[in-house]
């Protein structure tokens, strides 16, 4: 298992290592207050290296946040193993990833 970091960008935050059962809390738990007063905020997940189900759990969890804050959230650098994830879930246009 690598591990997990979320980073502060100049347009969002990005994350590296795994997005997983065991990582998504400390995550969701690290990135809240990054949506305060953001119009729009980029999520990059090109370093993500192994997610599951809790991981796409996530980052709808991220669009809700984003929608109660009147945030747009955009995900950019999906892996494809999200994206499949993603695609089998139903949920592939619903995340638009860039």
């Amino acid at each position: 298992m690598s591990e997990t970091v979320l980073r502060q960008t100049e347009t969002g935050f990005g994350v590296s290592g795994d997005m997983r059962f065991s990582t998504v809390t400390g995550l969701l738990n690290e990135s809240l207050t990054m949506f305060e007063g953001q119009q729009i905020l980029e999520i990059n997940l090109g370093a993500v290296a192994r997610v599951d189900s809790a991981g796409l759990a996530l980052l709808i969890e991220w669009m809700n946040r984003g929608m109660k804050n009147n945030t747009e959230v955009r995900f950019v650098s999906m892996p494809d193993q999200m994206k499949e994830i993603a695609r089998m879930s139903g949920l592939e246009t619903m995340l638009s990833p860039v």
